[in-house]
């Protein structure tokens, strides 16, 4: 006996309003940062500029993404086209990941050679970043989307970049201590990199189809054999469509010659449970002991 519990896909609507108003919020103060990157001879704000270049592409891809990914399923796509939203989190690490380099690379050539800079308008640049950035991460703090949730990664990232910038700009300003941007800007790049990083493996593990983080299979087997009448449970496969939308397949042994409403009972409360805790594509194979 088999039963496949139908899909519905979580977030469906394709409400984009959260990433237009970041993308262009983040597109605005990013062409402000390179021309202030330029003028005060920074850096740190050159570095923050290469990651919100990061962050225009992938909001605007991700705004793109969001909305061809909630087509129905068809004779194509049988489980829709969800995954599509989190090829945004890939082009973003390509993008980060090179801009992080190329600032490294650039800041390490000025180590030995520290340049003079414009104190006053790094300050002003990292107090407008601060505002700008926050705004950006408490308008994506509510979102359950994986590709939000990693762009807002970035917005933080950013919030705490630009107060380091400000606090080195004060620095700058008091005891003119140069070398402080060089090194600054390296720290940025290094720690951008690091969550990057966190962050894909998340995504390989998507793409992998690895058990979704918060679930152990163990666990879930445990608590499904304590439903009365369930002998065995086995042959479990539990993936993630897109981090949100989580699958699941598994073998559930009953007693010989149960009566076909006791079945249908124990498929209740196994559905009602797996849905519960957030799994909300289930298929069940019976088999008889």
């Amino acid at each position: 006996m088999h039963d496949h519990g139908h899909f519905h896909q979580k977030d469906e609507s394709s409400d984009t309003k959260n990433i237009k108003m970041v993308f262009f919020l983040n597109l605005v103060f990013m062409i402000v940062e390179i021309i202030g990157g330029i003028l005060t001879n920074s850096m740190a704000v050159m570095s923050d500029a290469v990651h919100d270049f990061g962050d225009c592409v992938t909001l605007a891809m991700n705004w793109f993404l969001e909305e061809y990914s909630v087509k129905k399923d068809d004779e194509k796509y049988t489980y829709g086209y969800r995954r599509y939203s989190l090829i945004g989190v890939v082009i973003n690490t390509v993008v980060l990941v090179s801009g992080s380099v190329l600032i490294i690379t650039e800041a390490l050539k000025r180590i030995n050679n520290p340049q003079k800079l414009e104190s006053g308008g790094m300050i002003l640049l990292a107090i407008a970043g601060v505002a700008v950035n926050g705004l950006a991460v408490l308008r994506l703090k509510k979102s359950k989307k994986l590709t939000e949730r990693a762009v807002m990664l970035h917005l933080m990232e950013d919030v705490l970049g630009w107060a380091a910038v400000l606090v080195a700009g004060i620095f700058i300003k008091l005891f003119e201590l140069y070398i402080i941007d060089t090194i600054l800007s390296i720290v940025i790049a290094a720690f951008v990199l690091s969550n990057v990083f966190k962050n894909f493996k998340e995504t390989a593990g998507i793409f992998l189809q690895a058990v979704p983080s918060g679930y152990n299979i163990l666990s879930l087997r445990g608590k499904m054999i304590r439903i009365k009448g369930i002998m065995d449970v086995h042959d479990i496969h539990l993936w993630s469509l897109d981090g949100i939308n989580n699958i699941i397949s598994f073998h559930c042994v009953v007693p010989y010659g149960l009566l076909t409403d006791e079945v249908v009972k124990i498929k209740y409360k196994l559905k009602k449970y797996l849905k519960y805790i957030g799994i909300n594509h289930i298929t069940i194979e019976i088999e008889y002991e």
